[in-house]
């Protein structure tokens, strides 16, 4: 897991790859680079805890920061902030880059339509996006007092 997120996020901040097309080189990847390439790149990376679709790497010894995100499909209405997000579908992280929900990017969830399965976000009072509950799995928030 260290190696693959690692992989990704060098891919994406030094050889400047999106981020949605950094999933599948890093699967080749990780099975043939050394551990002191490894080491090396977390190291020009500045020892990070996060890849950059918000997952945590782990250190050295395999450790894991805590996680205490929940999917925004599970949120009650109020502010939050994108912890992370699944990378397993490339179409998604486009989606979200075109859109600019990045990792940080804040939101309030104003409505929650369970029946027409349907979240309204709100990003500033001008700007009201309309999210899926499907697509809502895969984004992982964190409450943000206000």
């Amino acid at each position: 897991i260290r190696r693959h997120r690692l992989i990704e996020l060098f891919l994406v901040e030094i050889m400047k790859f999106d981020w949605s097309e950094v999933h599948e080189e890093a699967e080749d990847l990780e099975h043939v680079i050394s551990d002191r390439l490894v080491d090396r790149m977390d190291e020009m990376l500045g020892r990070p805890t996060h890849d950059p679709h918000g997952d945590p790497i782990p250190d050295r010894e395999g450790k894991l920061a805590d996680d205490a995100s929940i999917t925004l499909s599970e949120a009650e209405e109020g502010t939050y902030r994108i912890a992370r997000v699944s990378d397993g579908d490339s179409a998604l992280l486009e989606w979200l880059m075109a859109r600019r929900f990045l990792i940080g990017e804040r939101f309030t969830l104003n409505c929650k339509d369970r029946a027409a399965g349907i979240l309204h976000l709100e990003r500033t009072s001008e700007e009201v996006v309309q999210l899926g509950l499907e697509m809502a799995r895969n984004l992982f928030v964190e409450r943000v007092d206000s």
